[in-house]
C-alpha cells in the first residue's frame, strides 16, 4: 500500500449467500444505478409472481409510489418494471412484477433506474396466481410453490449507501472471503498473494490465491495456506504479486513457473548496482544440544553487517519466527555492535535451552518480523538472556505479531536500555500461552519506547500475557512508553487509529507483574489496561494523557483480585477521558489496595467530581465506599509535560506524598555503556 500502516488497503466486504432472517432488512437503497442479484431456484418452467417484503417513504421527494422507477432481470433478459410499491411506514407484501422462468437456477437483478428510498427484508416468487404471502399461515395450492429469498442473501451488489444488517452477516472462512466489485481484477497472472488482517487485526497472513470468482466476488485461497483465524467482514487487505498491477517504480512480480522477475525500476541501469535475490531464511545457525550437555559455547558475532534473508511461511500467523542468526543449545555467546537491515525475518531467534547469551548494541532497522525473539516450552525455553543497548527501528515490515523483543517461553531475561520505535505490536512482549508455554522471572527496565501498535490492536508499548492464571514475577520499570498507536478497523472497511492499545497491556490474566517507576504518555486504551489478573503491583508510575482513560481493568471473570494501585501520578485533558473505566463488569476485589496517588486534569481540580472518571461515578462516589483516602488532587509539577519532560520540583505535591523520582536519564541508550553508537 501507498501508507505501510494505514493507506492504500481494500476491505473485505460482508459475505454473501448469508441465510439471514424476517426482520433484518437491507436499508438506505436510493441511489440512481444501486443494483443488487440473489440467487434461486425456479421448483419447474412457468409464470411466477414477484413479491417483495419492504418499506419505503417517498412522499417528502416528490412521489409516494416507486412504481416504474426500479426495475427486475432474470438472468440478464428482459427488464421487467417493478409497480404496486406504495409508502408503507411498516414492512408490507406485495405483488411487484410477473416473471417468466425455466426450471431451474437464475439470477435476478434488481435495479433502481429512477431513484427512491426502498428498505428490503425479503423476497419470493410463486407460480400460485391466487395466493398472497400476506395471509398467514397459508400456502400455495397443491402442486404450486413459493421460493422464499431473504434480501440479505444478496450474491452481489453495488450500492452507494446500502446498509446491511450486522445480523445478516455470517461467520467468516478462513480459506476465503468476499470483495467488493470493484476492488478485484480478474488477474491471469500465477503466484498471486492476498497479505490479509484476519481476525481481530492482531497479525497478518499471506494467503496464495486460488481462485477468483467475479460473479459471487469470492476469492478462494490455497487451503494449505489458509489465515488461521476467520476473515471478517472489514477485514483490510491487499493484492501482491500480480503482473497487471505493476504500475510504479521499485515494483516487482515473480513468476516461479518460467523463472520469469519483472521489475520497474527506481533508477536506470538498476542492474550496474547489483540485484540481489534472497534465498536463505537464516546466515548463522549455532546448534548445540542442551539436553545433552553439548553446548555451542564462549563465540561472539561482532561487528558484521546482516541483510537480505527470506521469510517463510509460519506455523502460525501469530508467532511467525525467521532470523539471520539462530541460537539453538547456545551458551555464553555474545551478538554485539552488528547491523542488521532489509531481513525478511527477525535478526536473532534464541531456542532450545539457550543458556546466558547476550545480544547487545546491535542496531536492527527495517526487517520483515521482528528484533529477538525467544521460544520454548519448559524444558527448551531460553533462560537468562541479556538484550540491552539495541535500537530496534522500523519492524515488521512483512509480518505484524511482532515486536522488539518477544518471549514466546523464556525466564529470567533482562531487556535494557533498548530504544524500539516503529513497530507494529508491543515492543517487548512476555507471553505464557498455556502451561507448558511460560514466561516468568522476565524484566523489561530503562527501555524507551515510542510508536508502538503501528500495525495491530488488543496490545500495548509493552505486553504481558497470562492464559495459564498464574503469577508470573515479571517486572517493567523505569520505561518511558510514548505514543502507542493503535489500528483496527470497522465492519464497513473504516479504519480506527488511535485504536485499542495501551502503554502497558498486562493481557488476559497476567498475573504476579510489577509495573513500577514507568513514563507513559499518550495511547488509546490508557496507560494500563489490566485484563483479569490478580496479584499485579503497579506503583509510581506516571500515566499521563490516556485518551479514553488512564487505567482500564477489564473483568471477565472472578479470578481478578488483590491487584494494588499506589502512588501512581494520573495527569490528562481530554475533556471526555476518564481516570479509570471498566469492561465487562466491575468487582472491587480486583483492587486490594488503592491509595496515595495524585490526580490532575488540564481542567483543573474540580473535573473530578463533576464528570463520570471511575466505575462508580465521579470521583467522590469512588471515595465515598472507601477507596483512595489519602489520594490528593493537585497539580504534579511537571516541567513541561508537552515536551515529555516530567521532572519534578522539590516542592512537587507528588515528591512530598512519597513519589520516588523516576531516572530518566538513564532510560534508553545512553544509560548503557555498552549500547550502540550512531
Amino acid at each position: 500500500p501507498a501508507n505501510p500502516w494505514q493507506g492504500g488497503w481494500f476491505f473485505t466486504a460482508a459475505p454473501q449467500g448469508a441465510v439471514g432472517s424476517f426482520g433484518a432488512a437491507l436499508s438506505r437503497i436510493h441511489t440512481t444505478g444501486d443494483w443488487i442479484e440473489w440467487r434461486l431456484r425456479a421448483p419447474a418452467q412457468g409464470e411466477y409472481r414477484l413479491w417483495f417484503l419492504y418499506s419505503a417513504a417517498n412522499r417528502p421527494f416528490g412521489f409516494a409510489d416507486l412504481a416504474d422507477r426500479t426495475q427486475v432481470q432474470v438472468d440478464g433478459g428482459v427488464a421487467v418494471p417493478l409497480r404496486n410499491l406504495p409508502d408503507s411506514p411498516a414492512f408490507r407484501w406485495a405483488q411487484v412484477a410477473t416473471l417468466q422462468m425455466t426450471e431451474g437456477d437464475h439470477v435476478l437483478r434488481w435495479t433502481n433506474t429512477r431513484g427512491g428510498v426502498l428498505n428490503l427484508d425479503a423476497l419470493l416468487v410463486t407460480d400460485d396466481p391466487a395466493w398472497n404471502p400476506n395471509n398467514r399461515g397459508t400456502r400455495p395450492a397443491a402442486g404450486r410453490q413459493a421460493v422464499t429469498v431473504q434480501a440479505e442473501a444478496f450474491i452481489n451488489a453495488q450500492c452507494k449507501e446500502m446498509v446491511v444488517p450486522q445480523a445478516a452477516t455470517a461467520a467468516g472462512f478462513r480459506d476465503r472471503f468476499q470483495f467488493h466489485l470493484a476492488d478485484m481484477k480478474q488477474y491471469r497472472s500465477q503466484g498471486i498473494e492476498v497479505h490479509i488482517f484476519p481476525g481481530n487485526g492482531a497479525a497478518n497472513a499471506i494467503l496464495s490465491v486460488a481462485g477468483i470468482d467475479q460473479a459471487s466476488r469470492t476469492l478462494r485461497v490455497d487451503p494449505r495456506f489458509n489465515a488461521e483465524l476467520e476473515i471478517r467482514p472489514g477485514s483490510r487487505y491487499f493484492v501482491a504479486n500480480a503482473l497487471e498491477e505493476l504500475n510504479a517504480p521499485g515494483e516487482w512480480a515473480l513468476d516461479a513457473a518460467s523463472g520469469t522477475l519483472y521489475h520497474w525500476p527506481r533508477v536506470p541501469n538498476f542492474e550496474r548496482l547489483g540485484v540481489v535475490a534472497a534465498l536463505l531464511d537464516r546466515l548463522i545457525e549455532f546448534k548445540g544440544d542442551a539436553a545433552k550437555n553439548q553446548w555451542v559455547e564462549e563465540v561472539t558475532i561482532k561487528g558484521f553487517q546482516f541483510s537480505d534473508t527470506a521469510y517463510t511461511r509460519p506455523a502460525s500467523v501469530l508467532s511467525p519466527a525467521d532470523a539471520a542468526i539462530w541460537l539453538t543449545g547456545a551458551r555464553r555467546c555474545v551478538i554485539e555492535r552488528n547491523q542488521f537491515v532489509n531481513l525478511g525475518g527477525h535478526a536473532v531467534r534464541i531456542e532450545g535451552g539457550s543458556t546466558a547469551n547476550e545480544i547487545v548494541g546491535n542496531h536492527i532497522v527495517d526487517v520483515g518480523q521482528g528484533g529477538v525473539i525467544l521460544l520454548g516450552d519448559a524444558a527448551t525455553q531460553p533462560r537468562d538472556t541479556l538484550i540491552a543497548g539495541n535500537w530496534m527501528q522500523r519492524l515488521g515490515r512483512v509480518f505484524a505479531h511482532v515486536g522488539g523483543v518477544y518471549c514466546l517461553g523464556a525466564t529470567g531475561t533482562q531487556v535494557r536500555h533498548n530504544r524500539i520505535e516503529q513497530v507494529p505490536r508491543a515492543a517487548i512482549a512476555f507471553q505464557s500461552v498455556d502451561a507448558r508455554t511460560q514466561s516468568h522471572g522476565n524484566t523489561a527496565e530503562f527501555n524507551d519506547i515510542q510508536h508502538a501498535c503501528m500495525a495491530t490492536t488488543g496490545s500495548g508499548g509493552i505486553e504481558v500475557l497470562g492464559r495459564h492464571k498464574a503469577d508470573t514475577g515479571n517486572i517493567i520499570q523505569h520505561n518511558r512508553i510514548l505514543d502507542t498507536t493503535g489500528l483496527g478497523g470497522t465492519d464497513d472497511g473504516k479504519l480506527l487509529s488511535p485504536h485499542g492499545a495501551a502503554g502497558i497491556y498486562l493481557g488476559e490474566f497476567a498475573s504476579g507483574v510489577t509495573v513500577r517507576g514507568n513514563i507513559v504518555s499518550r495511547a488509546p486504551l490508557g496507560g494500563l489496561v489490566l485484563y483479569g489478573g490478580r496479584n499485579n503491583h503497579i506503583e509510581n508510575n506516571i500515566l499521563a494523557e490516556g485518551a479514553a482513560q488512564q487505567v482500564l481493568f477489564a473483568v471477565p471473570d472472578n479470578f481478578a483480585e488483590k491487584n494494588r494501585l499506589v502512588r501512581n501520578i494520573f495527569f490528562f485533558s481530554g475533556p471526555q477521558a476518564a481516570l479509570y473505566k471498566h469492561a465487562v463488569s466491575w468487582r472491587p476485589q480486583v483492587l486490594s489496595e488503592v491509595d496515595g496517588n495524585i490526580l490532575w486534569h488540564a481542567q483543573g481540580g474540580g473535573f473530578f467530581n463533576n464528570a463520570v472518571v471511575t466505575p462508580l461515578g465521579d470521583f467522590k462516589k469512588w471515595q465515598a465506599t472507601g477507596l483512595e483516602p489519602n489520594t490528593v488532587i493537585a497539580n504534579p509539577g511537571f516541567a513541561e509535560a508537552a515536551r515529555d519532560n516530567f521532572q519534578m520540583a522539590p516542592t512537587s505535591p507528588a515528591l512530598q506524598k512519597g513519589f520516588q523520582a523516576i531516572p530518566a536519564d538513564k532510560i534508553g541508550l545512553p544509560g548503557f555503556a555498552r549500547s550502540w553508537k550512531r
